[in-house]
């Protein structure tokens, strides 16, 4: 199973090559690994990634010996960016809590209407509309007021267990 030269099998590890591991190795006919490994060389790309708001310091550095200041400029434009997400973010708050306190005053403002009219027709002599005029309004706050102290849901778990590698063929 073992080739000529172990080193064929492993591309050397610099940055326009890829280690390829041996459990796959052994997969590629001896006579073609050579070429195979080449052709894998000739294609290796070096790929860099990153996910938040700034770069790694390497990759500033980088930007910083292209163009002076720029690893400062980045910096900047990163603090001007969150300090913009705050802003953005209070905005909505704000507006939510509004829209909030907006619609409890007009439902206590249409509860209390309908309460009235439902006193002035129990006043007029028509007891039972008038009571089911008090008393609807009165449910419909109380289960409004119930309902909105709800519990908290809980999370779902994001970090799940990895999948299990797919196997390979057998020969």
């Amino acid at each position: 199973m073992s080739s000529k030269n172990d080193s064929e099998d492993q591309l050397p590890d610099d940055d326009n090559s890829i280690s390829i591991p041996p459990e796959l190795i052994e997969y590629i006919p001896e006579e073609k690994r050579g070429e195979f490994i080449q052709k894998i060389n000739e294609f290796a790309l070096r790929v860099e990634q990153y996910s938040g708001p700034i770069p790694p310091p390497g990759m500033i550095a980088d930007y910083e010996q292209i163009v002076p200041g720029s690893g400062d400029r980045i910096l900047t434009m990163s603090e001007q960016q969150q300090i913009h997400r705050i802003k953005i973010q209070e905005i909505l708050v704000n507006a939510a809590v509004q829209h909030e306190k907006l619609g409890m005053w007009r439902g206590f403002i249409l509860a209390l209407a309908i309460i009235a009219s439902g006193t002035l027709v129990i006043l007029s002599g028509f007891s039972l509309a008038g009571f089911a005029m008090v008393t609807a309004p009165a449910i419909a706050i109380a289960t409004v007021f119930l309902s909105s102290r709800h519990k908290p849901q809980a999370k779902p778990d994001r970090l799940e267990k990895p999948s299990s590698p797919p196997k390979l063929p057998d020969n």
